[in-house]
């Protein structure tokens, strides 16, 4: 089962529920700042990246509970805080990528069965859509609808499935093209640095063979992100930037390099078969991730 994937997962799908997916819903902000203008053939190059990106994502009947099972706890301090959403409302670029950041932490609660942590960050969400001014489809009745069916694990993997089947109407879109890519930013970064940190704080009273075969999957799927992170870079290079969005796209690729480094795909690849992969290898990547969110979250 895929922790991170499942994250990234209800994460990127949870942006589109937020109002993305409106057919024909355009945007009531009225500023325009310099992530909004991008030209046609730009616009088609970010759908494209955005869309291969989520292809990487797994079903929704996927939906783990891989550290529940082998008992780790809920980590509080992996959840950006939701008294910081008010200072992102100051331009696009920043509830773009925190909306991704706070969808991301709301599937994370949500799979750990936090109810009112989970409406708590729909109402941070909420606040960072409207200033993006794509709350056209989120309502009052959706947002009834979430908290009436939080202990429903199948009804919600049903309302992402239903977001899922608007990706396509969304995508067409080519106005929404930096907004995808920011969120998508955004969703990726704490994807990872939730999966990182898991690793990180893995309770040390849990049996070596188990904790083992956890942290090892975990491992695992961490290192198989590359192909998404290529993804997500490619779609903010293909906006225009500002300085903050500059500086994410700068760190991602700082990530990638580290993963060249560490060339860990081509050994799996490769069968070696006396390869194992620790925390201690992936230090760097870790110290990453973590300077990146830093970057996003403030």
């Amino acid at each position: 089962m895929k922790l991170f994937t499942t994250w990234f997962y209800i994460g990127s799908l949870w942006f589109f529920v937020f109002g993305l997916v409106g057919c024909g819903d355009k945007s009531t902000s009225e500023e325009t700042d310099e992530t909004t203008a991008i030209s046609d053939s730009a616009a088609q190059v970010a759908k494209e990246n955005v869309a291969a990106a989520i292809k990487q994502i797994p079903p929704p009947s996927e939906i783990p509970a891989l550290l529940q099972a082998s008992g780790a706890e809920f980590e509080a301090s992996l959840v950006n805080d939701l008294q910081k959403a008010e200072g992102y409302i100051t331009n696009n670029t920043e509830a773009a990528l925190n909306l991704g950041i706070y969808a991301t932490d709301l599937g994370y609660v949500v799979i750990h069965d936090k109810t009112q942590q989970a409406i708590d960050y729909i109402q941070a969400s909420r606040l960072l859509t409207d200033k993006l001014g794509i709350t056209a489809t989120f309502d009052d009745q959706l947002v009834a609808e979430f908290q009436e069916n939080l202990d429903q694990k199948d009804t919600l993997v049903s309302i992402v499935d239903k977001a899922l089947q608007n990706v396509d109407l969304y995508l067409r879109d080519n106005q929404r093209a930096p907004a995808a890519a920011l969120i998508l930013a955004g969703t990726f970064v704490e994807g990872m640095y939730i999966s990182a940190g898991s690793i990180r704080k893995y309770p040390a009273e849990i049996p070596e063979d188990v904790k083992n075969a956890t942290v090892l999957k975990l491992i695992d799927i961490i290192i198989r992100q590359k192909t998404t992170l290529r993804d997500v870079i490619n779609s903010l290079e293909a906006i225009q930037r500002d300085e903050k969005a500059e500086a994410v796209l700068t760190g991602l690729k700082e990530m990638e390099t580290i993963y060249e480094q560490l060339n860990l795909e081509e050994k799996i690849a490769e069968n070696q078969g006396d390869l194992m992969v620790t925390e201690t290898d992936l230090a760097a990547l870790f110290d990453k991730v973590e300077e990146v969110r830093k970057t996003i979250v403030g």
